[in-house]
């Protein structure tokens, strides 16, 4: 992942911390919202990725 936000923007880099959500899957939409919402209060974007099918969400902060 970390490779991959780099070739996005060089001038970033994820930052490792480990965040492993999980959700029940009916609460996902929300919990992106909520994702989206916290990346912009900071001005960091969040990248996310995960097995949504059965309600785990990975996020990676991106600085």
């Amino acid at each position: 992942m970390g490779v991959a936000v780099s070739r996005l923007d060089p001038k970033r880099a994820r930052i490792y911390l480990a965040n492993d959500i999980g959700v029940p899957i009916k609460n996902i939409p929300i919990m992106l919202k909520e994702i989206e919402r916290i990346s912009k209060e900071y001005d960091m974007p969040i990248a996310t990725w995960g097995h949504i099918g059965d309600g785990n969400i990975h996020t990676g902060m991106v600085g």
